[in-house]
């Protein structure tokens, strides 16, 4: 939908995204049952950027890695206890799963910050020149509403400050029902 008002803009025909994000150089980039794909928020059709490997059904809730060096994102290959978190490098187009989890979100204090199916939320440093993580996880915040879709609701700002749908692992928010969000300060 345009800022100064006005009815919503088709940008792309696509079934069923999963989780969008928009960078600075007007590109969206969504998840699917079919891999990860980008358009141009100006519109026209969807280019798929990667494709799904043996045993994998989706690439899920893409996330920008500073200076376009390429997304993190859930890859499902089952239930909740079935994701992983990976990394696409957008310089050689290769991706690497990483570890166990979901709903990754790259931190600039050079961090990745990640679910766990029991609602932990974690962090780990990431080395962004090797695509590989540099040190063992540590558990930042409990107690994060984990969907049956393979996400969580949490958004980090820049200098760190985090907001969750609070839950327990495996609960469905009801109908109706209104979960109040949580708000840390400086989680990493």
């Amino acid at each position: 939908m345009p800022t100064t008002g006005g009815p919503p803009v088709t940008v792309t025909d696509f079934p069923e995204p999963r989780g969008a994000v928009w960078t600075e150089e007007n590109v969206i980039y969504f998840g699917s049952t079919s891999g990860l794909w980008r358009v141009s928020a100006s519109g026209g059709a969807a280019e798929q950027v990667t494709t799904l490997r043996a045993g994998e059904l989706l690439h899920n809730r893409p996330q920008l890695l500073p200076d376009g060096r390429g997304l993190v994102f859930t890859i499902a290959t089952g239930g909740l206890e079935a994701t992983q978190v990976a990394v696409y490098s957008s310089a050689t187009g290769a991706i690497i799963t990483l570890f166990p989890g979901l709903a990754p979100q790259y931190v600039e204090s050079g961090h990745l910050v990640y679910g766990r199916t029991d609602g932990w939320l974690m962090g780990v440093v990431f080395d962004i020149a090797r695509m590989e993580v540099r040190d063992d996880p540590v558990k930042l915040v409990d107690g994060v509403l984990v969907k049956p879709t393979n996400t969580m609701d949490y958004a980090l700002s820049r200098n760190g400050t985090l907001v969750y749908l609070a839950g327990t692992a495996g609960d469905v928010a009801e109908a109706g029902v209104n979960t109040p969000y949580q708000v840390y300060r400086s989680v990493i």
